[in-house]
């Protein structure tokens, strides 16, 4: 509802300057800051997939531990799997991780994750 009320707002500005603005240069400048503002929202919803894809990776690798833990793995073997994955991963990329979770769930459980 918000993007149709943004939608029609911004249709009706540029109805209103092309019915009483006789000079084309006003329209033009309205235009491209549309331009800008379509753009603006692109990298905004890129961004947001980009975060949403990463989390979503981690999460089936959870469902995985899941499934080998329902097969009978034992827990040690799980835990070295997972030491040497945490090994071979920067500090970097797990704050990275985390700051990537926060931002798709509004850090509704990632402050007690122990990574």
């Amino acid at each position: 509802m918000k993007n149709f009320l943004e939608f029609i707002l911004l249709t009706a500005i540029g109805l209103v300057i092309i019915i009483f603005v006789d000079d084309i240069k006003w329209f033009l400048f309205y235009f491209f800051l549309c331009v800008l503002w379509v753009g603006f929202q692109i990298s905004r919803q890129v961004e947001f997939n980009r975060k949403m894809l990463r989390v979503t990776r981690v999460g089936n690798d959870v469902k995985l531990l899941a499934l080998a833990e329902a097969l009978k793995v034992s827990r040690e073997d799980m835990k070295k799997i997972f030491s040497n994955m945490k090994q071979n991963t920067d500090k970097k990329d797990i704050e990275s991780l985390k700051k990537d979770t926060r931002d798709v769930t509004g850090a509704i459980i990632v402050d007690d994750l122990e990574l």
